[in-house]
């Protein structure tokens, strides 16, 4: 019966550690990763911009290129849904566009496991360079997701810098227009 009352003690303290240590973790998960591209900020803007081009550079999609995707509308109020058996089933709406600028959007994850998050993407252009910037942030429910929130951004980051990197590659390799001379 000692032994009964022990083990029942011994995983009861470990049950309240592991609620008590979510209590202190981080309530939100935010990361940002971002890349410099050689092309005007008007094509980097529009590009990115396009759900309809989307499926050429997110990186989820090389993991599951037959996943189903559809577009609707154009500009805010735009949606980009996906369903696919490994990457799950969800949509992003864009809410807000301010032109060669920034992208707000939301997204909802519908399955396997539900949940909502904000993207946002900040273009500043310098000369013929833009420094593309791509957010995440989602808040994270206690006990679990908190836990989980230690390790999204060693997944995460992985596919960013992917799609970043193709946004990239497919800018760069666009024919540039020389400068015109005033002179």
């Amino acid at each position: 019966m000692k032994a009964f009352k022990f083990i029942i003690l011994f995983f009861g303290s470990l049950v309240a550690l592991f609620l008590l240590a979510a209590l202190i973790l981080p309530e939100k998960f935010t990361m940002e990763k971002s890349i410099l591209i050689q092309a005007p900020v008007d094509s980097v803007f529009s590009y990115v911009a396009d759900l309809n081009r989307r499926s050429e550079w997110d990186p989820w999609l090389t993991v599951e290129p037959e996943a189903q995707t559809i577009v609707f509308g154009k500009g805010e109020g735009a949606r980009w849904e996906w369903d696919g058996e490994v990457i799950g089933k969800g949509r992003l709406t864009v809410n807000r566009i301010v032109p060669n600028k920034s992208i707000l959007s939301h997204v909802s994850f519908l399955s396997p496991q539900p949940g909502e998050a904000d993207i946002s993407w900040q273009f500043d252009a310098s000369d013929n360079t833009v420094k593309v910037t791509w957010g995440f942030s989602m808040a994270l429910t206690y006990p679990f997701n908190r836990y989980g929130g230690l390790f999204m951004e060693k997944y995460l980051a992985p596919f960013y810098q992917r799609g970043l990197g193709k946004i990239r590659e497919v800018m760069e390799a666009q024919p540039q227009m020389p400068p015109i001379q005033t002179e």
